[in-house]
């Protein structure tokens, strides 16, 4: 009895698998992205443009002054004040610090004393002289006379040139005890307080030029050859993202670097707002070198294959071709196609796979690769 049950289930389970085929069969399948409804594949086509495009090539560099001055004291003493703090604002001349003084102005008052002797010391023996050299051709006074009257004259003379050196030194001594800024520019560091006692040589402040800011970066070798002095190139600092700069190259290297083979270049970058610091990451953006009439297509669009890359394209009956390509360089999703395609082809991007030479395929939609989708 059990196994007639069991006899009768397997033959109902039979019957519903076999109806549910042939109602399957019959209706002919749900259709899949590729095909459509009677089967034909169906694609979508890009037309392909030729155009001059730019390659561009992206380096990381920092940010450098124009001009970056470290202020020393020039003579010892005590600093009296300074006026000037970080990151402020400062101006050819302006003067930004004093180290007490009293001793240099004491030291050319007392020059200033000693050259006044000298001069009045040299004035007096200088009439003495005249009037000796009157009377000498009378012989009144005897040429040894003369002789001893002239030579302290000039002794006098060349005191008067001493003291008025020593003079100038005093006071070139007193006007170093003013710590002046020699351009306009920031307070990048300040080293010194007040009441410090510093040397000749201690660094007081350090002055940084941003008017114009200098961009370092290092490129490779391959890239190298294609930079020239004056070209145009675009950078971007993390701290103003949505902001672009344009700068000039300024200066090649003419000597790569042992450890990693690259290139000094830098960069000028005009900076009037000031809004540009030293030792700002830069994003340098340059053209390495124009291609012309370069197409390039999306990378899914090729087929690789045994014998090389191909693609297929759609003639004006919308018939499929296969057609072998040659690559160039990449660039995200697009790829350059040196040989194999021409401008204006149409060019399938999507069903490709499902395609054979000569059939002829369901057009879904159609897009135009203009240079604007191409990469920069």
């Amino acid at each position: 009895m059990m196994n007639r049950r069991r006899v009768r289930y397997i033959h109902s389970l039979i019957w519903v698998v076999c109806v549910f085929f042939l109602s399957g069969c019959g209706k002919g399948g749900e259709p899949n992205a590729s095909t459509g409804e009677d089967n034909t594949p169906v694609v979508e086509t890009i037309t392909v443009e030729a155009a001059d495009l730019p390659i561009r090539v992206r380096y990381v560099g920092t940010t450098h002054p124009k001009a970056s001055v470290v202020l020393e004291a020039r003579v010892p003493g005590l600093v009296k004040s300074y006026s000037v703090e970080l990151g402020e604002r400062v101006t050819k001349d302006s003067v930004l610090a004093r180290i007490d003084d009293v001793d240099y102005v004491l030291a050319v008052r007392e020059a200033a004393a000693n050259l006044e002797l000298a001069q009045a010391e040299y004035d007096s023996i200088r009439k003495t002289h005249a009037r000796i050299k009157e009377l000498l051709p009378k012989q009144a006074v005897p040429q040894e006379r003369a002789d001893t009257v002239k030579g302290r004259m000039l002794a006098a003379q060349a005191q008067v040139a001493r003291m008025e050196s020593v003079l100038e030194i005093a006071k070139e001594r007193l006007n170093k005890t003013r710590i002046v800024s020699p351009m306009d520019g920031w307070v990048a560091k300040r080293f010194v307080e007040i009441g410090a006692n510093v040397d000749p040589g201690k660094p007081l402040f350090r002055i940084v030029d941003l008017s114009v800011i200098k961009v370092v970066i290092f490129v490779t070798e391959s890239d190298y050859g294609y930079l020239k002095p004056g070209q145009t190139v675009d950078i971007v600092v993390d701290a103003y993202a949505r902001r672009h700069y344009f700068g000039t190259i300024e200066r090649l290297g003419v000597e790569a670097d042992a450890r990693t083979n690259t290139f000094e270049i830098e960069i000028r970058v005009p900076n009037p707002d000031g809004l540009l610091k030293a030792g700002m990451s830069a994003e340098v953006e340059l053209e390495r070198e124009m291609l012309t009439d370069a197409i390039f297509v999306p990378q899914s669009a090729i087929l690789y294959r045994e014998g090389g890359p191909r693609v297929f394209i759609l003639d004006e009956r919308g018939i499929a071709h296969e057609r072998a390509i040659t690559l160039g360089v990449g660039s995200g999703d697009r790829i350059r196609v040196l040989s194999g395609l021409n401008h204006r082809d149409t060019l399938v991007v999507k069903g490709q796979h499902y395609i054979n030479e000569g059939s002829k395929p369901r057009l879904q939609s159609q897009n135009q690769l203009s240079p604007s989708n191409s990469p920069s």
